[in-house]
This record gives structure tokens, sequence and C-alpha cells, in this order.
């Protein structure tokens, strides 16, 4: 009976340090996946000079009606 309760002691100091590494570690991925969302939300582009919602609806086609109406043909031409 000492013998199980001797191993079961050592089995649970075992664990306990497992889950401690594991916190550890997911404290610190935690912290990198935040920073990678700021990261991500600070590449965003902004857009000057088009009133709010001009969009409309489709803002996908919005942009690219006018990136073609802004980028000159002859630059484009091979």
């Amino acid at each position: 009976m000492e013998k199980n309760v001797s191993a079961m002691q050592e089995e649970m100091v075992a664990l306990k340090a497992t889950v401690s590494d594991l916190t550890g570690r997911t404290m610190g991925l935690e912290s990198r996946l935040e920073d990678v969302e700021v990261r991500a939300r600070r590449c965003n582009f902004r857009f000057v000079e088009f009133p709010q919602g001009a969009e409309g609806l489709d803002p996908e086609t919005f942009l690219e009606e006018r990136i073609r109406w802004s980028i000159p043909t002859a630059n484009l031409s091979p």
C-alpha cells in the first residue's frame, strides 16, 4: 500500500511540473498571439478623402473601380 501511495505522490509531482510548464508555455503563446493580432491591425490601409459609407454595400467593387480610375492605363501596358 505504501508503495502505491509513494508512486502516486511521485506521479503527482511530475504532473504538477508538467502543468506548470504547460501553463508557462500557454501564457507565452497567448502573449505572442496578442502581439501578432496587434501588428495585423496596424497593417490596415486607411483611405482618405472618401466620405463615410461611400462604399455602400460592396466595398470590394468600390475600391476596384477607384483604383482602376486612379491608375493611368498607359503605365500598365507591357
